[in-house]
C-alpha cells in the first residue's frame, strides 16, 4: 500500500468497495481503523468518522476503540429517538414549538 496518506486511504477504499474488491477495502478499513478513524458503508458512499483519542478518554478497558466508537454511535442514535418522540409529543400538546 506504500505511502499513501490516510484520506488517500479513505479514497481507496471506497473505490475498491464500487470495484466489488471488498477483500482490498477490508484490508483498507483496518488500516483507518488503527489510526482511529470509523467507516459507516451506506448503499453509494461512506460516512467516515475521524475520532480524536480524546475521544476515547472514558473508554472503558474491556472495549477496543471500535467496539466503544459503534457503543456511542449507537447511545447518539437513541438520544436523537428520544428527543424527536419528545418533540412529536410537545407539538401535539401545542406547546408553540
Amino acid at each position: 500500500m506504500g505511502n499513501l496518506n490516510l484520506d488517500e486511504i479513505i479514497y481507496k477504499r471506497q473505490e475498491a468497495r464500487n470495484n466489488k474488491n471488498y477483500q482490498l477495502a477490508d484490508e483498507y478499513r483496518i488500516i483507518l481503523e488503527n489510526n482511529n478513524i470509523f467507516i459507516n458503508d451506506l448503499k453509494d458512499s461512506q460516512e467516515v468518522f475521524y475520532c480524536s483519542n480524546n475521544f476515547f478518554k472514558y473508554k472503558p478497558n474491556n472495549m477496543t476503540n471500535k467496539e466503544y466508537f459503534i457503543f456511542k454511535q449507537n447511545e447518539e442514535k437513541k438520544a436523537e429517538k428520544t428527543f424527536n418522540a419528545w418533540l412529536f409529543t410537545m407539538k401535539q400538546k401545542g406547546n408553540g414549538i
